[in-house]
């Protein structure tokens, strides 16, 4: 009797063990938000998948999904937004996590000049509009010849007859780019 009761204990003592190395506490934080639970999941991924909530390819996580959880483990997820660009003609859409709004741009793959306006500014934070604009801006050397015409002077002269001219000093036109 004793023997199976021993028995008994040791099992108890051996799946108790088992239970509580298996478990863990997670806090997860996403965004502003804090969830607190226990689990029993191995991986940063299947806690993430047993609260449900869905996960863009965009949004940052951070230990990364496939990281094996500790006893006691925090979670960061930082969602991705929608940013509307215009640029080139075009507007397109992109899901990013970004505080800036060259991160943003970085993130779409739209590649900006200095001379470029940008708005809101590069080093700005992420507008709640969610909207960025990208205005090219190109400049070009023109040069341009132009012909200055010379001028001329009429100073009368009494020993000349009336109608009568006589050049002093020749002039030139004159050139300007």
């Amino acid at each position: 009797r004793i023997t199976a009761f021993a028995l008994l204990a040791a099992a108890l003592t051996a799946m108790t063990a088992l239970y509580f190395s298996a478990f863990k506490w997670v806090t997860v934080y996403i965004d502003d938000d804090v969830h607190r639970r226990g689990t029993f999941a191995r991986t940063v991924e299947e806690v993430l998948e047993e609260m449900g909530g869905q996960l863009r390819t965009e949004d940052y996580v951070y230990p990364p999904k496939q990281e094996k959880l500790q006893r006691i483990a925090g979670i960061a997820v930082i969602k991705a937004r929608p940013y509307t660009i215009r640029h080139d003609g075009m507007e397109s859409v992109v899901w990013a996590v970004a505080t800036k709004v060259a991160d943003v741009l970085t993130a779409a793959g739209v590649e900006w000049q200095q001379q470029d306006v940008v708005l809101p500014p590069l080093e700005s934070s992420v507008p709640q509009t969610q909207e960025i604009a990208v205005v090219r801006v190109s400049s070009e050397i023109v040069q341009e010849q132009v012909t200055l015409p010379h001028s001329s002077l009429r100073v009368p002269n009494n020993s000349m007859y009336r109608g009568q001219e006589r050049v002093v000093q020749a002039g030139s036109d004159g050139q300007l780019i």
